[in-house]
This record gives C-alpha cells, sequence and structure tokens, in this order.
C-alpha cells in the first residue's frame, strides 16, 4: 500500500489542542486517523475496544459514523512526510493491540491508546515518532503475561 496522505479527523475542539499542543512530542486525538493510499481503499485507526479496552483498532469504515469530525491533513508534517509516497507496513508491537507501527524503511510513527500520562489502554490516540517504553506498559505486561500462561506466547 502507497501512502497519499494521511489525515487526522478530529472531534470538535480537538484542533485547538491540538494546535496548542503542538511542542508536546507527541499528538493526541479521541478522534481517529485516516490513512489514504494511491492502490488501495483508505485506513481508520482509532481507539477500539477489542481485543482489551481500550486498543487501536483498524477499520475500513469510519470509527465515527454518526458523529462530524474535522479534517486536518498532515501528509506534510515532518512525522509523515516521509511515510508519505512510499510502501506501508502497519505492524501490532503486542498481542493487545496497544502500539501499531506505521513504517516504511526507516522512517516509523507509533500509534499508542495512551492518555496524557502515558498509562495505556486509553480511549484515545497518541502519535509519536519514538517508541514508547516497556515501563509505562502494566496493562499490556499483565496481558502478556496471561497469554504467556495460557501457552500463546
Amino acid at each position: 500500500m502507497i501512502l497519499a496522505s494521511a489525515h487526522y479527523k478530529l472531534l470538535e475542539g480537538e484542533e485547538e489542542w491540538f494546535a496548542a499542543n503542538e511542542g508536546s512530542g507527541w499528538h493526541q486525538l479521541d478522534g481517529e486517523i485516516c490513512l489514504h493510499f494511491s492502490d488501495a481503499p483508505p485506513i481508520f485507526i482509532s481507539w477500539h475496544p477489542k481485543p482489551v479496552v481500550y486498543s487501536i483498532g483498524l477499520d475500513v469504515r469510519s470509527f465515527f459514523s454518526t458523529v462530524t469530525l474535522r479534517s486536518v491533513d498532515l501528509s506534510t508534517h515532518s512525522w509523515w512526510r516521509d511515510l508519505v509516497s512510499r510502501e506501508l507496513q502497519l505492524n501490532y508491537l503486542d498481542l493487545d493491540k496497544q502500539v501499531l507501527c506505521v513504517a516504511t524503511g526507516a522512517a516509523k510513527i507509533f500509534l499508542t491508546s495512551q492518555y496524557d500520562d502515558g498509562t495505556f489502554q486509553g480511549d484515545c490516540v497518541r502519535v509519536s515518532p519514538t517508541m514508547p517504553e516497556r515501563g509505562e506498559r502494566p496493562a499490556a505486561q499483565s496481558y502478556h503475561q496471561q497469554a504467556n500462561s495460557s501457552g500463546l506466547l
């Protein structure tokens, strides 16, 4: 899939927060991200109730079909521009789908279901150019421990 553009679909009021916190090192949205491809249908990414409440979900339809979202094109933003016009890979980095790596070659962005304080299983999407540290992931660790004890890992 060749990425054509990346759009944040923001709820009312999120655009002001986003603009005010641009220097925070991450973007946090309660809405969703829509990745448009030149050779495939768009993919929507948002917080989702499965496999755990909450995780990062992928779908070919919007997660917010009954809510009006404002679309902001982030394709030229420094975090996204190196991914545009390139073959994109989407890979979950854990079983509970707390971290989704969006990558092409050396360029990467991490999408997580984290709150402002770094805790996971949040009803939001955090976008960051850096991988969250393992120490920030107590919920993911307990899920992995459960999967390991049941022989899934």
